[in-house]
């Protein structure tokens, strides 16, 4: 049930049953789908029981660039990436995702997600990785962002727009290897900002994700990024590859 036609103005209730869909030449079964779409944002709950996918969604999610938030809980209780079309590797995962992030924009956010309990199972050899944290601060012009994990910590600091980060680098390195015709490089604005990457336990890598890498000792990365200066600076501290 609903009112309106205008997606800025729509409101509607939404309870759907999907008892088949494909995706990928993939047949999905049993999605149910309940919640509120208004003003850009739905509110509700979406789950799915299928052989080779199972989740709980139940949160708030706002489509408007303005405004964007992302406020929810997923239990992903299991996924068979390979049944799935999506890899063509033997790849499960499973993962508790949360999200308390907030927008004033789509460029600057603030808030809190994390994966805890995730699981990925690759050629039937288990990869459990105990939680990993992002956190973002905005203010008075300046953003501060850090990720947190048993693997590696990483901390930005400065005027970062997250969304146009790829195409800022690209950018710059356009600068000196000409990939593409500059005049159809999409707008991207100014950005400067430092950071520093700790790799502090390379074993998930070297042993289980990546076995072609035979040795990775703890490292360290630490520079700054500046657009206007066309600059990217990069000190690393790598004992043993």
């Amino acid at each position: 049930t609903g009112s309106g036609f205008n997606f800025d103005s729509l409101a509607a209730d939404v309870s759907v049953n999907v008892l088949s869909a494909v995706f990928k030449k993939y047949e999905y079964r049993n999605l149910l789908v309940n919640g509120r779409l208004q003003q850009k944002q739905f509110s509700g709950k979406v789950s799915i029981n299928d052989k080779n996918l199972e989740f709980n969604y139940e949160g708030r999610l706002s489509f408007d660039p303005k405004t964007p938030n992302y406020v929810f809980t997923l239990d992903l209780k299991g996924a068979d990436l390979k049944a799935l079309n999506l890899t063509e590797q033997e790849l499960r995962v499973s993962a508790l995702i949360q999200s308390d992030i907030h927008g004033r924009s789509d460029k600057n956010f603030t808030g809190k997600a994390s994966i805890k309990n995730a699981l990925i199972v690759r050629d039937n050899k288990k990869y459990p990785l105990d939680s990993l944290v992002f956190i973002s601060e905005f203010k008075e012009g300046s953003s501060r962002i850090s990720l947190r994990s048993e693997i590696m910590t990483a901390d930005f600091k400065g005027d970062i727009i997250m969304n146009q980060l790829p195409s800022a680098l690209k950018q710059l390195v356009n600068n000196y290897f000409r990939m593409e015709d500059p005049s159809a490089a999409s707008h991207t604005d100014a950005q400067k900002f430092t950071f520093e990457i700790k790799l502090l336990d390379a074993s998930l890598l070297t042993k289980n994700l990546v076995p072609e890498l035979k040795s990775l000792s703890p490292f360290s990365l630490k520079g700054g990024f500046d657009t206007r200066a066309k600059k990217l600076e990069l000190k690393a501290d790598v004992p043993q590859v």
